[in-house]
């Protein structure tokens, strides 16, 4: 991103996106680049869930099973949803700060419904 007399650099911050657009929204900050570099990532995760599931016999990992996962869709949603409505969002519903008291309380929640899906699973 070329300097532009309506960008300052954020102080400390080296990061492209450390340059901020004033009168912008955040999301606008999302680069494309940042995307194409979280794929390899995602493609090692799945690597390392993936080789101790084929090297080991079924009986001693046991089935996956898929309600010890349900809980992800709605955390997701949720997240989305305080990004959206918070700082992140164009709305700007929920003021600053509290986003990200609602991002804990949610993690805290989603932590013990996660944990009694697991267990009971």
């Amino acid at each position: 991103m070329t300097p532009t007399p309506t960008a300052r650099p954020a102080v400390g911050l080296s990061h492209p996106v450390s340059r901020v657009r004033l009168g912008e929204p955040p999301h606008v900050l999302v680069e494309l680049r940042g995307v194409l570099e979280a794929i390899p990532r995602a493609c090692l995760g799945l690597v390392i869930f993936a080789v101790p599931r084929t090297r080991l016999p079924a009986a001693a990992l046991g089935p996956l099973n898929a309600r010890s996962a349900v809980w992800i869709v709605p955390w997701l949603l949720g997240l989305v949803a305080i990004g959206y409505f918070g700082r992140c969002g164009s709305p700007n519903a929920i003021p600053n700060w509290w986003d990200l008291l609602l991002v804990a309380i949610l993690a805290i929640a989603f932590y013990e419904v996660a944990e009694k899906l697991a267990v009971n699973a």
